[in-house]
C-alpha cells in the first residue's frame, strides 16, 4: 500500500509521493471523511468525477505553506497528485473552487494548476501572491 522514504510516504504501487509523514493525522481524517462519505450516499452533485468537493474548503486555522512555492512552481505542480496539491495550496484550492462555482464550471485537477501558473504569472513570488 505505502512506504515511508525520507519522511515522504509512497505509493507502493507505482512509487508515487502521496503525502508528507507529518501530514498523516490529516490524511486519515480525510480518508474517514471519504469512506463516511461513500458508505452513505455520493453527493453527485458535490462531487466532480475526479473527486472534488465543489464546495471544498480549508479549515480558517490552516496557515498558508510558502515553504513548498518555490520548488513546486519550478514543476507548474504537476510534481503533485491533485488531493495532495488540494492538501498543500488549500487556501489557493478554496478560492479556485469558488471561482469555479461563481462561473459555472468544474473544478479540475489541471485546471487548479493552470490557475496556481497564471497566479504565479503575475506575481514575482509567493509573498505578493495575495488573496
Amino acid at each position: 500500500m505505502v512506504y515511508v522514504e525520507e519522511k515522504k510516504v509512497y505509493l507502493t504501487a507505482n512509487q508515487q509521493f502521496f503525502c508528507y509523514i507529518n501530514d498523516i493525522p490529516r490524511v486519515i481524517e480525510r480518508l474517514k471523511e471519504l469512506y463516511d462519505a461513500e458508505s452513505v450516499d455520493f453527493d453527485e452533485e458535490r462531487y466532480t468525477e475526479e473527486g472534488i468537493d465543489r464546495f471544498f474548503e480549508v479549515p480558517p486555522e490552516t496557515p498558508l505553506d510558502r515553504s513548498s512555492w518555490d520548488e513546486d512552481s519550478v514543476h507548474n505542480w504537476e510534481n503533485l497528485p491533485g488531493p495532495v496539491l488540494f492538501e498543500r495550496y488549500g487556501h489557493y484550492a478554496q478560492i479556485y473552487c469558488e471561482g469555479c462555482r461563481d462561473h459555472k464550471v468544474d473544478p479540475t485537477y489541471q485546471g487548479f494548476r493552470d490557475w496556481l501558473s497564471a497566479l504565479k504569472d503575475t506575481s514575482d513570488d509567493f509573498s505578493t501572491a495575495s488573496f
